[in-house]
């Protein structure tokens, strides 16, 4: 079932802002890292969350499908690096049984 978009998640999509930004790079695999930095600006679950709302809406079809537990593996087996713990928790809950 998809879910409805909520009015902030369509603002998001909207104007492009951070959020927005934040989901389409993780969808496009654009997220990018600093391989020097201290720290990395990871994926968080909430990307994750409103990557996959707007996937599933048809608002940014993305080359990964989140809804596919083969693409989600790939991601993590690819980029995990890219993902915090709760990113990764969000990315492969709908598969856990």
């Amino acid at each position: 079932m998809i879910e409805m978009l909520q009015p902030t998640d369509l603002a998001h999509a909207l104007t492009h802002d951070r959020a927005d930004q934040r989901a389409r790079a993780l969808l496009n695999l654009g997220w990018e890292t600093r391989p020097n930095a201290l720290v990395n600006d990871l994926v968080t679950a909430d990307d994750v969350q409103l990557a996959r709302r707007l996937q599933a809406n048809g608002i940014v079809a993305g080359k990964v499908n989140l809804a596919d537990y083969r693409s989600c593996a790939q991601l993590v087996a690819h980029h995990g690096g890219w993902l915090s713990a709760g990113g990764k928790a969000v990315l492969l809950a709908p598969f856990a049984d």
